[in-house]
């Protein structure tokens, strides 16, 4: 298993993104510090707050080889590297994550107001047989 930390200043916010690799694939978690972290506390959390991040399982491995890549297809990449959307591949990742989690509420929460719904149809159904 491979990892990397990527500690970030994100006004008013110190935020460390954590990126787990294996043979599934990427999972990245992020961890809030407040305050900007010292090296003390980063020794104190790699020991005891890692086991707390939840990491959220992302598309497959970025990890790429390391072939020599031609300058004109390196200027190609950075042309379309200029138009993706900015921040680390981490915070991408995880905001990907985030936005999955919340389409999936969404979803849960749609099918509950369509059962409820049908449900208060029912009883007013109901009560207008017997009124008959």
């Amino acid at each position: 298993m491979e990892g990397r930390f990527t500690l970030l200043f994100e006004d008013p916010y110190w935020i460390g993104y954590f990126e787990r690799y294996d043979e599934s694939g990427c999972q990245v978690a992020r961890f809030v510090f407040g305050a900007e972290p010292g090296n003390a506390e980063l020794l104190q959390f790699s020991h005891d707050g890692f086991t707390q991040l939840k990491f959220v399982p992302t598309a497959a491995s970025p990890i790429s080889s390391t072939a020599s890549v031609g300058y004109k297809r390196r200027q190609r990449q950075l042309r379309q590297e200029a138009v993706t959307p900015r921040g680390t591949y981490a915070q991408r990742l995880f905001q990907a994550g985030l936005e999955a989690a919340q389409a999936e509420r969404a979803s849960a929460r749609r099918q509950h107001k369509r059962a409820a719904r049908a449900e208060q149809y029912q009883l007013k159904r109901e009560k207008k047989k017997k009124q008959r």
